[in-house]
């Protein structure tokens, strides 16, 4: 299937809050492989896409450090509301717009049951399009 950079970078975020839950979760057991599955396959996209999204932060970013004697990195950030966060804005977008092939089968909306405590409505929506939602009303 085809698909943009950024919604595969989304659903991974998704299905990491789904896999990484501290609360129980009322998925049937089909879903849950599934998921672990779907995670799998786009695991491997998300590396690529995060890395670049790392080049882009350190390119116009500026290194954080956790002591006084700047010794121990905290990571990086670009400062919103300057210019370079408006032209990372602007490189961000240009990587999640790609569009990139990937093997992965949608996930039917009726595998994960109807319980409450299954997924959240956030995270539906950044698993939208992994979801196929052509059911019967």
């Amino acid at each position: 299937m085809k698909i943009s950079a950024g919604k595969l970078y989304d659903a991974v975020h998704g299905l990491n809050s789904i896999l990484d839950a501290q609360r129980p979760r009322m998925i049937p057991q089909v879903a849950k492989f599934r998921l672990a599955k779907l995670h799998t396959i786009l695991e491997r996209h998300y590396v690529l896409i995060e890395a670049e999204r790392a080049a882009i932060v350190q390119k116009l970013g500026h290194e954080i450090f956790t002591d006084e004697a700047k010794t121990i990195s905290g990571g990086w950030s670009v400062d919103p509301g300057t210019p370079p966060f408006d032209q990372y804005v602007k490189e961000w977008n240009a990587v999640r717009e790609k569009e990139l092939e990937v093997d992965a089968k949608p996930i039917t909306l009726t595998m994960f049951g109807n319980d409450a405590r299954g997924i959240e409505a956030g995270e539906c929506k950044l698993l939208e399009s992994f979801i196929d939602d052509n059911v019967p009303e």
